[in-house]
């Protein structure tokens, strides 16, 4: 691979074995950093380490469990042995089982309303998802600091932490979190450590890939964004190279910025020409 805008950084990318993260881990070794593939799949993680070294960039996979707070640390401890550094973390893992559903479909869901949750369903959806992240990122600011206290790091966060969504409470709550989060820390551990949050629109994965092509579903998540499309998981990767680059975002540090194809400014109601016409 030639010489790019990560050349020999050391980045994580937690949740990386599929979807967004996959996308990034990709990207960032596309532009030379030395990544690490982490997620609870060994196979698939495994996997795709080896295809990334194989199209000429470098990547160690390590498993990984956010619900684990042992398991996070020895993320961060591996990288370190493996590498010898850390540079750069993103943020990315979220389960989203209890939230969406999984294989299963929404039989695996627990979010809900907040008067019809249970405080099992809340510890059991915000054990990854809050402790899980708080874990991310002491541990990342621990070997930033041990290693002469430079850093960058990236939040992954989603339009329901600005937008209300019914049904799935917990999850806008960790989302909310992540931005505040984001805030504190870039104050906190200025000007060493420069801490960013993407926040995403709707992604093609997962059970949204699925509703893209109904064809009553699909036409009105199309119509959620101003692009031609909703987003892929590919899409996010130029906002997150960006923030990554020292040399290109030097300047940014404490924002939440929106990666939303437009979702985020427009009225549910886009052209009032049209509705008054119909």
């Amino acid at each position: 691979m030639s010489r790019g805008r990560l050349q020999d950084k050391v980045a994580i990318v937690t949740g990386s074995t599929k979807g967004i993260g996959e996308a990034l881990v990709r990207g960032f070794a596309q532009e030379g950093a030395k990544v690490v593939v982490c997620g609870r799949s060994a196979q698939r993680g495994a996997e795709l380490a080896d295809q990334i070294n194989a199209d000429g960039g470098t990547a160690h996979f390590i498993r990984f469990d956010l619900s684990d707070e042992a398991s996070v640390a020895n993320l961060m401890r591996e990288t370190a042995a493996h590498y010898g550094r850390l540079d750069i973390i993103v943020n990315n893992a979220h389960p989203t089982e209890h939230t969406a559903g999984g294989a299963a479909g929404l039989e695996d869901k627990i979010d809900n309303p907040i008067g019809e949750l249970t405080t099992e369903a809340w510890r059991k959806i915000t054990l990854p998802t809050f402790d899980g992240l708080f874990w991310a990122l002491r541990e990342a600011i621990k070997q930033f600091t041990k290693q002469g206290g430079t850093g960058t790091i990236i939040n992954i966060s989603s339009m329901v932490s600005n937008q209300g969504l019914a049904g799935v409470d917990v999850h806008t709550a960790t989302k909310g979190a992540m931005n505040a989060l984001t805030r504190s820390i870039a104050v906190e551990y200025a000007p060493q450590i420069r801490c960013n949050t993407i926040v995403a629109g709707l992604v093609a994965t997962g059970a949204i890939e699925g509703m893209v092509h109904d064809p009553v579903i699909g036409p009105a998540l199309a119509g959620c964004v101003l692009t031609t499309r909703i987003a892929e998981p590919r899409d996010f990767v130029g906002a997150a190279v960006f923030l990554a680059s020292e040399n290109e975002s030097f300047f940014v540090t404490g924002q939440c910025i929106n990666v939303d194809g437009g979702m985020g400014v427009m009225m549910p109601i886009p052209k009032l020409e049209a509705a008054a016409a119909g």
